[in-house]
């Protein structure tokens, strides 16, 4: 039984249709029934675009038959076939490039309770714009304490920009400081994500201060001091008529810990002003006075020269200030009062224990002057 009649050879070659198809590699003598990898295409990354449908590349394999490994076929070895055509379609991205224009995002001095605006940073994608360009995602990260991150900033195109939201707490009062950073991401459609460059460290800061808080405190002298609210009361007790110059001293502090706002404020003695006994001085207006911090010499001289409850009233209008949000008032009063009575009993209102000690040692002194009297 006669055998198959030899077959010829086949010689190859591949060369690009145009950019962006890169094409390359050949082969001789692959006999029949044999096959090669030594043809390659491929697509030139460097030059984005979108080489799909009707802007698909191709690459041309050239063919030829070659019976040299039959033998007893010279001079006419060879015979060129029709070429073939090899459709080349693919995508080239450029990849975003991440920057952050935002490298401190500083709250400045705020108030505790204070509803404050959230701040931004804003990020970029700086990668040129090309043929086809993946879009930029970019996320703030190492953020807590007060401060708070918003959502992250995506899709983001070559030359555009994005924001990402950062808020601030203002439950507690204190200095804060923190180093957070924004993360880079490239993306497209067709492939997994890659970087974008380098995290760009982003500092964030706010002081959230303690509203001040105007305080009166006794210093020296007699009586008690209240407060109800806002309002004070510096009971003198019960003082004998004729008493003079019953003398004593408040003091004023900013009854808050810090940070705080700072302190100022002035004093109306508008009210005072009536021939009731009592005189004023070192009631001055003041400022910068910082959280804990007081002043003195807050002074009242006391008369005793009319019968019956006499008092003053002094008000204090006060501003929390800190140099960055708007000023908040705050008012306080304080009422200073004596009740002036006769050491016989007339006027005035029952005496209280204090009182009748000073009475008790005036009648003491009578008797005694008496005794003197009587021995003579």
């Amino acid at each position: 039984m006669a055998g198959a009649p030899p077959q010829a050879a086949l010689n190859a070659s591949i060369s690009s249709g145009g950019v962006p198809v890169t094409a390359n590699g050949s082969f001789n003598l692959l006999d029949p029934g044999a096959t090669s990898t030594a043809l390659q295409v491929g697509l030139n990354t460097n030059v984005a675009g979108n080489y799909t449908g009707a802007n698909a590349g191709s690459a041309t394999i050239a063919l030829i038959s070659d019976a040299s490994n039959v033998g007893n076929c010279a001079p006419n070895c060879q015979l060129n076939l029709a070429p073939q055509t090899v459709s080349v379609s693919g995508k080239v991205y450029t990849a975003a490039v991440g920057q952050s224009t935002t490298p401190v995002v500083d709250f400045g001095i705020v108030r505790v309770g204070d509803s404050v605006a959230g701040r931004n940073v804003t990020v970029q994608n700086a990668a040129v714009v090309s043929g086809l360009n993946d879009t930029l995602h970019a996320s703030l990260n190492g953020v807590s304490g007060p401060f708070a991150a918003g959502a992250a900033s995506s899709g983001i195109v070559a030359q555009g920009s994005g924001q990402i939201a950062v808020g601030l707490a203002t439950a507690t009062a204190g200095a804060f400081s923190q180093n957070a950073s924004v993360a880079f991401i490239s993306q497209n459609a067709d492939m997994a994500d890659i970087s974008a460059g380098t995290d760009a460290a982003v500092l964030l800061q706010a002081q959230v201060n303690n509203i001040a808080n105007a305080a009166l405190t006794k210093f020296s002298g007699l009586g008690t001091l209240s407060v109800i609210g806002n309002d004070y009361t510096l009971d003198l007790g019960n003082i004998v008529l004729g008493t003079l110059g019953i003398n004593g001293s408040l003091q004023l502090a900013n009854a808050t810990s810090g940070p705080a706002d700072f302190l100022s404020g002035t004093f109306d003695l508008s009210a005072t002003g009536d021939a009731d006994g009592f005189s004023f001085t070192g009631w001055d207006p003041f400022s910068g006075l910082a959280a804990g911090q007081s002043i003195g010499g807050l002074d009242y001289v006391f008369d005793a020269t009319t019968l019956g409850v006499l008092d003053d009233l002094i008000r204090l209008d006060a501003l929390s200030q800190n140099g960055s949000g708007p000023d908040l008032g705050q008012q306080r009063t304080l009422r200073i009062v004596a009740n002036v009575i006769d050491q016989q009993g007339g006027g005035g209102t029952v005496p209280e224990p204090a009182t009748m000690l000073l009475l008790t040692v005036a009648l003491a002194s009578l008797l005694l002057q008496r005794r003197r009297s009587m021995v003579h």
